[in-house]
């Protein structure tokens, strides 16, 4: 699939764009991989670690609020992943202008550059966020994801095709549960208590090597308006927290600012149109497509019942206690 192509990644320093480099130098003989973002320091610590006289690699300083440093940098490129975001929450509520440049503005300057460069195939990396917004950084991705979908009425027949995935945070995140509370184990004495604020939080545990495989997938059977949706575990956050030898109390004021209960992958007003197969589902927003027959032919996806709902609270499949601790030690 990649063997000989050209792959564009965007926000490739970051976790996601580092892990897929890694992935596809180490599974396919590319052309050319060109890393896009605009830190350059983080560049010169990607060169390093793959090797500065790489012929395969390339690295382009460059901020997807630019169109025209896009349009340069997407010459003869097949396929784009794109990973490039404003994504910390509290970052995005201070500053909601820098948050809808980056996220919406520069979805749409990467839609019309991939149009203007003929690219095969975009996958958008986007969040769970985007579901139910209560966040700016959600009201933006949720913007950026029907802008991608949509994006597949202006391309021609021949691409490019735009796909989305959408998860939430990898327990090799910063931002997840996990390395938040593996950290703060870290730090607190053994007979401390660890604050929540509600004893049900659950969320889906999530890797980057099951996102960096649907990636894959999605550039492979994508034709132009798929959300992608990894299958996972759930988990609960107080079994977590026992699973790293911690305590907790509940906090008396009920859920903090902005955080939610649990991660919903799949609200049930897109049940209609989401499809199951063996590790993951595809929500199908091919609108404009009125007759769907011979998509779900081809993708040979379950439709999903009509009550489907795709939460971590209701999850099907669940980590114990037990579970987890297996999973953190095989990780360490």
């Amino acid at each position: 699939m990649f063997n000989g192509k050209s792959i564009m990644i965007i926000g490739g320093t970051g976790e996601a764009g580092r892990y897929i480099t890694r992935f596809l130098l180490n599974s396919y003989n590319p052309n050319r991989i060109i890393i896009f973002s605009r830190n350059e320091h983080y560049q010169n610590d990607l060169a390093d670690e793959f090797s500065k006289d790489n012929p395969v690699m390339r690295y382009f300083i460059g901020d997807i609020r630019d169109y025209s440093r896009l349009l340069r940098a997407m010459n003869n490129v097949d396929y784009i992943i794109n990973c490039a975001q404003l994504g910390e929450i509290d970052s995005c509520e201070y500053n909601p202008n820098e948050a809808v440049k980056t996220n919406i503005m520069g979805t749409m300057n990467i839609i019309e550059a991939a149009i203007a460069a003929r690219v095969k195939k975009v996958v958008t990396l986007s969040s769970n966020e985007a579901v139910f917004p209560v966040t700016m950084y959600g009201a933006t991705k949720m913007v950026s994801d029907k802008l991608l979908t949509a994006a597949n009425v202006y391309a021609t027949g021949d691409g490019p095709f735009f796909s989305v995935i959408r998860f939430g945070s990898t327990v090799e995140s910063f931002k997840s549960d996990v390395y938040k509370l593996k950290e703060l184990s870290k730090k607190i004495a053994k007979n401390d208590c660890v604050e929540i604020s509600n004893s049900k939080l659950t969320r889906f545990w999530l890797s980057l090597d099951q996102i960096c495989k649907l990636v894959v997938r999605a550039i492979e059977a994508s034709e132009g308006g798929e959300i992608f949706v990894p299958k996972a575990y759930s988990y609960r956050v107080v079994d977590l927290i026992s699973a790293l030898g911690m305590n907790y109390n509940i906090s008396s004021i009920g859920l903090f600012m902005n955080e939610q209960e649990s991660e919903v992958l799949i609200p049930q007003h897109e049940a209609s149109i989401t499809f199951e197969f063996d590790d993951y589902y595809v929500v199908n927003h091919r609108f404009y497509d009125s007759n769907q027959q011979d998509w779900r032919d081809k993708m040979a996806g379950a439709q999903v019942e009509p009550n489907f709902k795709y939460d971590s609270y209701i999850n099907t499949r669940w980590l114990s206690v037990n579970d987890i601790i297996r999973k953190i030690t095989d990780e360490q």
